[in-house]
């Protein structure tokens, strides 16, 4: 599984402490348990988060952040959480990433 966090005004790059303590990206399985995806790259623009997860399991995508603004691939801002998204990786298929934006931060 692989997302995407898009961020065109450089906020991550800016606040890394921050990204790597206030961001979390990962997947919730069926019993609740989460396991928190690896950032498998940082470019100015996007950074890219990865986790081999099972192949025919029901999972959720969540990533939260109390610092970093949120925006889905669509643009709509989802608050400090992004909706959990259910998903299942077919053995047959390949699950196209991800993608959300960092929109700003927050004043705090």
């Amino acid at each position: 599984m692989v997302v995407h966090l898009d961020d065109p005004a450089g906020e991550l790059q800016r606040n890394q402490a921050q990204a790597a303590n206030q961001l979390l990206v990962g997947v919730f399985d069926q019993k609740g348990l989460f396991q928190r995806a690896a950032l498998m790259s940082r470019h100015p623009a996007r950074w890219t988060y990865a986790l081999v997860v099972p192949f025919d399991t029901p999972l959720n995508l969540s990533i939260t952040s109390r610092f970093f603004k949120l925006a889905d691939s669509d643009g709509k801002e989802v608050g400090a959480s992004a909706p959990s998204l259910q998903f299942k990786i077919s053995a047959n298929g390949q699950q196209p990433p991800f993608t959300f934006r960092i929109v700003g931060v927050s004043k705090q």
